[in-house]
């Protein structure tokens, strides 16, 4: 059986703060910058990749898909 990888990624830094950030919330350009330089990091292409509805969390993800 192939090994399997599992990578959990929080999101990047988003324009507000606190423990709740609003679900909406657009990534800031710290964020946006910090999200291209995760893709850049991950050296394989992933089977699958979930995202949470959230916004920030969508944003996140596009430079890795």
């Amino acid at each position: 059986m192939p090994k399997t990888t599992a990578w959990l990624i929080r999101h990047a830094e988003c324009k507000s703060s606190g423990i709740w950030n609003a679900p909406m919330e657009s990534l800031t350009e710290k964020g946006k910058e910090q999200a291209k330089l995760l893709a850049e990091e991950i050296t394989l292409k992933p089977d699958l990749i979930v995202v949470s509805p959230f916004t920030r969390s969508q944003e996140t993800a596009v430079p890795i898909i």
